[in-house]
């Protein structure tokens, strides 16, 4: 879960609507100096469920007992994140594309590759994580170069890029989701003829518009949309937390992108 605070008011956005936007971003990317992406619904997609993950933790989120509301996908302990999250992504995933679930599970090794060889990292939990995972896709690496489908996508250099476009995006739709309040500028993105910069910023403080330069989509904007639950309340135990959860009232946001001027 994440929160987007303006003008006094907090939403609670879960991870799965995160990756929602992810996916709308990745739906409208692409134009002459991006280049294209290919397989692109499958990349989209996988771009939509890169945290299917959380669909079994979001529904009743644990505590952040000193804040008084859910804690947020950062404050989660390694048990969490790798133990019933990550491990399972990629095998949830593969319920709808194998490539999808490929690039999914190639995330989520992305977050932690920083880990490899260290048997103590993440209390542990790690290395096996990574040992799986590098399992797992091996074995879709395999099947779907037997498809004439898919066989031209599995080259290392294709699918590298398409993990970083799915990471790209992550971040984006995380910077969107939150309220951006100042410009992030992503190095070393994945364009056409060769990786360069990309910066998002807001405009005139309104957390719902921003400039996006070089600008990456094929129309002259793009307009995203997702909704979070009003949090009015703090709240002490998680029985709490999760009966007012239920309860909370929905608000949408609409937020415009257009090209720096």
């Amino acid at each position: 879960m994440l929160f987007r605070t303006v003008a006094g008011e907090t939403l609670a956005i879960t991870q799965t609507t995160h990756a929602w936007v992810s996916g709308q971003l990745a739906r409208a990317w692409g134009n002459d100096l991006t280049g294209a992406v290919e397989p692109r619904e499958a990349v989209c997609l996988a771009a939509e469920q890169h945290d299917i993950g959380w669909l079994n933790r979001e529904p009743e989120p644990s505590l952040n007992i000193e804040a008084g509301r859910p804690r947020s996908f950062l404050e989660l302990p390694p048990e969490t994140h790798l133990g019933e999250i990550w491990s399972q992504a990629g095998h949830m995933a593969l319920l709808t594309n194998r490539y999808a679930a490929l690039l999914v599970s190639m995330h989520g090794t992305n977050l932690y590759g920083r880990f490899r060889g260290d048997p103590t990292a993440a209390n542990g939990l790690a290395q096996p994580f990574l040992e799986s995972q590098d399992a797992f896709q091996a074995k879709l690496i395999a099947s779907l170069r037997d498809d004439p489908n898919y066989a031209s996508y599995v080259a290392e250099d294709v699918l590298r890029r398409n993990q970083r476009l799915v990471a790209l995006w992550d971040r984006l739709s995380l910077d969107i989701c939150r309220g951006l309040s100042q410009p992030d500028q992503i190095e070393k993105v994945p364009f056409a003829a060769a990786d360069q910069p990309l910066t998002i910023a807001p405009v005139n403080n309104d957390p719902d518009r921003f400039t996006i330069d070089p600008w990456p989509f094929s129309q002259d904007h793009v307009n995203l949309i997702f909704e979070g639950r009003v949090l009015s309340e703090r709240f002490t135990d998680e029985a709490t937390l999760n009966a007012g959860l239920a309860n909370a009232p929905w608000r949408s946001i609409g937020v415009r992108l257009n090209p720096a001027e």
